[in-house]
């Protein structure tokens, strides 16, 4: 045991705390009932992704020195942590208008003009807007809206595809029927107001 833990490494520090509290807490969640059961499941494959890590780490401490294998994990560790948040990044909508009763979030083509959008750490975007339409860059996979009072933090979702507008996403509150409304018309309606 004492020869496992002689030449330490930050992956050695961190796969051991991440074992020690992901086997209890992976055996506990398997206990539990429905969907529970499945994140038990779900940490014990992390569990067992970091302990095959830690063999790999293991392996490479014999032939490379431990700081310089420290340094390497710490690069690692950083870049899959910037990947993350990249993959994961946001586009934030304020609707400021308190009587919109849907939003509409184009995706330029490359022919309109955007609307404002400000950077925010790390890579996600926020927009505020008083009309019922945006059109944006790029249109991330992860739309975070603060809507209107009158939509009562429940409102209609879904991503369209026009021969024009490649990728169109539209809230709107449940209340209303905007499912038939929507085609490239109704767009290029609201773009020319």
């Amino acid at each position: 045991m004492k020869k496992i833990f002689k030449k330490p490494t930050l992956f050695l520090f961190l796969g051991s705390i991440l074992i020690l509290i992901g086997i209890p807490s992976g055996i506990y969640g398997m206990t539990l009932t429905g969907g529970g059961s499945l994140g038990g499941v779900l940490i014990l494959i992390a569990v067992f992704i970091v302990l095959f890590l830690l063999i790999v780490d293991r392996n490479l401490v014999k032939k490379i020195d431990n700081k310089k294998l420290s340094f390497y994990e710490l690069l690692f560790l950083i870049l899959a942590i910037i990947f993350y948040y990249y993959q994961n990044r946001t586009l934030r909508v304020n609707v400021e208008n308190q009587t919109v009763d849907y939003l509409i979030i184009i995706e330029n083509p490359g022919n309109l003009t955007n609307d404002k959008v400000f950077n925010q750490f790390p890579f996600d975007n926020y927009i505020s807007t008083r009309t019922n339409h945006i059109i944006v860059k790029n249109l991330f996979d992860n739309t975070d809206i603060k809507t209107p009072n009158n939509w009562q933090n429940s409102y209609y979702y879904n991503v369209y595809k026009f021969e024009k507008y490649p990728k169109v996403k539209v809230f709107a509150k449940t209340q209303i029927n905007i499912d038939n409304r929507i085609n490239q018309h109704f767009i290029d309606s609201l773009i020319e107001k």
